[in-house]
């Protein structure tokens, strides 16, 4: 629980609990083949097992620097995979965020580059208003020459999702029907000015399902941008005002895959409130209306979200959810390995974050899908994008979307790579 211990834990407390989860590791190595950075890179450093032996050094005081952890860390993913795979039953995803923000944080050395990329990730990303308005200036540089541009700025540019008209958003539904409890919807910081459409969808599916749904203008971020930056005064700030914000709803739901496993290891009572947009539907029997049956049999790729596959364990209530809508899903090759979106990772390592797309994407095509499901806004961004990149027009779309229009979903809008 990395946000719980952020809250909870003092920073001089937090080196131990560090060593006692990387002295946890057996060193086995049944990691190594889960790991995305490993099957790409081939070093011992880029794996979990190498990973940790770097931070355990450190801690033990066999290396003096933790220079030498920066960038091997840098280059994890955090996706998790290695937990699925570990025997032993390591806490990987909380080691690496606390080693980030106890160890590898205050040592990074300042520089241009990495003051732009905090004060994005930590100023702008988390805020609508601010995050809205970087959009708006981001597809108005998209119609100039990028010939000028800096790599960053143009790398921002071609993984924006394509614009597309979105409903007005709402705050409460009521129950239809009988009403089961009050859910609260975490609307975030990144779906609702990039997927504002799913958010709506999500919604009112959970409506359908027989929740009363609010969503709270408060609830903002759920800290899980910063705590995988190694911000640990963010990630408290966020999950405090996020827990605050939800005090009165007997379940929270997140239809975004990384802020679902982010809320589930809030401290207290609260985590156990917490369900992905898919178990909330199951829990509830939900069934798509007649007419929202899909007129013919469409070839669908599922996309395993990593926080939800690995970080929540979710892996088939989703495709129990699509099943019930007639689609036919379709098993890809490379299907356990991270797209490269990762949250932010797109952005901090695009060498190694558009390898690992290409990997994927060559994949998907292969498997001659009509279109693309996942759960994940960095998920939908990196797929679309590298779908673009090899002017393949396919529909990647949020599990919520294809569930609520069903197969009227806005084709033409959907395929454009237009920005």
């Amino acid at each position: 629980m990395i946000i719980g211990m952020m809250i909870s834990t003092e920073p001089h407390d937090s080196l131990a609990i560090l060593h006692e989860l990387a002295i946890s590791c057996l060193h086995c190595g049944l990691c190594l083949p889960a790991c995305p950075t490993y099957a790409e890179l081939g070093t011992e450093s880029d794996s979990p097992r190498g990973r940790i032996y770097l931070l355990r050094a450190l801690l033990e005081q066999r290396v003096s620097s933790p220079a030498s952890v920066i960038a091997p860390l840098d280059r994890c993913l955090g996706c998790r995979a290695c937990e699925t795979a570990c025997p032993s039953g390591v806490h990987y995803g909380q080691l690496l965020e606390l080693a980030r923000a106890r160890l590898t944080e205050p040592a990074r050395p300042v520089s241009m580059r990495s003051l732009w990329w905090r004060w994005l990730i930590r100023q702008v990303l988390p805020h609508r208003a601010r995050f809205r308005l970087l959009i708006a200036l981001l597809r108005l540089l998209s119609r100039s020459d990028r010939e000028w541009m800096p790599a960053f700025l143009r790398q921002q540019i071609e993984l924006l999702p394509p614009y597309y008209p979105a409903p007005r958003p709402v705050s409460y539904l009521p129950a239809r029907g009988v009403c089961r409890g009050r859910a609260g919807f975490l609307s975030g910081c990144v779906m609702p000015n990039l997927y504002p459409r799913s958010n709506f969808a999500s919604m009112q599916l959970l409506a359908e399902a027989g929740y009363e749904v609010v969503a709270p203008a408060n609830a903002g971020c759920c800290g899980a941008l910063q705590a995988h930056d190694g911000d640990a005064d963010g990630a408290k700030a966020a999950a405090l005002r996020t827990m605050a914000a939800f005090g009165d709803c007997n379940v929270v739901v997140a239809s975004a895959a990384g802020c679902g496993a982010a809320m589930k290891a809030y401290p207290g009572e609260f985590a156990g409130r917490v369900r992905d947009l898919s178990e909330a539907l199951l829990a509830a029997n939900w069934q798509p209306p007649a007419q929202r049956q899909i007129e013919r049999e469409l070839r669908v790729v599922y996309h395993d979200p990593c926080h939800l596959a690995h970080g929540q364990g979710i892996r088939q209530a989703p495709r129990e959810l699509l099943g019930r809508l007639g689609v036919k899903l379709v098993a890809t090759k490379g299907a356990e390995y991270c797209c490269g979106g990762a949250g932010t990772y797109a952005l901090l390592q695009p060498t190694l974050a558009q390898a690992l797309m290409e990997r994927r994407v060559d994949h998907l095509l292969a498997a001659d899908p009509d279109l693309v499901i996942t759960a994940n806004p960095s998920c939908l961004m990196q797929l679309s994008y590298g779908l673009r990149k090899h002017q393949r027009a396919l529909p990647v779309l949020h599990l919520a979307e294809i569930l609520f229009y069903g197969y009227s979903w806005p084709k033409s809008a959907m395929a454009s790579p237009k920005l």
